[in-house]
């Protein structure tokens, strides 16, 4: 049988890989080196904590993704399939994979300020990560949230962009700020309610604030989505969930709202307040004679 494997270390490369080395011996009628992990001290290497095999050429295992804190020890096979006795034990730590996503919240426009074309616009957020904010992309609607235009890409965050008010005539702008982590997730924010861009005259060209009803996010999401609506004047409101068999399961707004943006969110929770499966789910706003109906996913 070939001899112990030697003097064994272990080190975090990144916040997902370990790299696991070893004095490397002389490849002549050896086959490979099997390596073996655990999160307990003292394990014994066997098929349930095998985690892979190298060339005996080579003396280095990078284990890759991972999290948490692990074990390792080594043995090396030769072409007649004997393996030496197993390695010193080496341990390292790797943070594991980003699963938290940025939070953010627009600060300023957020609804009811008035500009005119070619005002400098200070638009403001706050944005955080459990790591790092690595950059932020700035968007404005005119049309309620229905479509979004970009404004900048891979900002820093430093909370303040600068934008110039385009030529448009309109009352129903909104901002929308999105964040990006290492981890490539992203949180986002919007103005809470809308704001004016139009000139000093030609106050007939604005249009009227509509009603809609826009696409949850996140979607999927689990646990719990934002619904974003507009309400084009003063109206009975009912915002509800369905299920795929068109069960009413949750009544998420019931009152008279007044002309505006609005948000909604749904934490996956029935009205008696029990958790709901996975799913395909539907919801629903009546405002007035308005009606308008979209689709969600729940996954958890």
């Amino acid at each position: 049988a070939p001899g112990y494997v030697r003097n064994l270390v272990a080190a975090a490369v990144d916040d997902t890989t370990i790299q696991v080395s070893w004095d490397g011996v002389l490849p002549a009628g050896l086959d490979y080196y099997a390596v073996y992990s655990d999160t307990a001290a003292g394990f014994r290497p066997d098929i349930s904590n095998f985690v892979g095999t190298v060339d005996a050429s080579v003396n280095f295992f990078l284990h890759h993704p991972v999290g948490g804190c692990k074990r390792y020890r080594v043995c090396l096979v030769n072409d007649a399939g004997h393996a030496s006795g197993y390695s010193n034990e080496g341990g390292a730590c790797a943070a594991g994979p980003d699963l938290i996503p940025p939070t953010v919240a627009v600060v300023y426009p957020i609804g009811g300020e008035s500009f005119a074309p070619g005002d400098t616009v200070d638009i403001r957020w706050t944005a955080a990560d459990n790591k790092q904010v690595d950059s932020v992309s700035v968007f404005y609607s005119e049309n309620a949230g229905r479509d979004y235009i970009l404004i900048a890409h891979g900002e820093p965050n430093d909370s303040l962009y600068q934008w110039i008010a385009p030529e448009i005539a309109s009352d129903s702008c909104l901002v929308r700020i999105v964040a990006f982590d290492p981890g490539k997730l992203t949180g986002e924010d919007v103005s809470d309610a809308f704001f004016s861009i139009r000139a000093a005259t030609g106050v007939d060209a604005l249009p009227a604030i509509a009603f809609s009803l826009r696409q949850n996010y996140p979607n999927p999401f689990n646990p719990s989505t934002t619904i974003d609506y507009s309400i084009a004047k003063t109206s009975p409101v009912e915002i509800a969930i369905f299920d795929v068999n068109g069960r009413k399961i949750r009544t998420l707004v019931s009152e008279i709202k007044m002309q505006g943006a609005y948000k909604a969110v749904w934490n996956g929770k029935s009205d008696r307040g029990t958790s709901v499966a996975s799913g395909v789910y539907f919801y629903r706003l009546i405002a007035g004679d308005f009606t308008q109906i979209k689709k969600m996913i729940l996954l958890r």
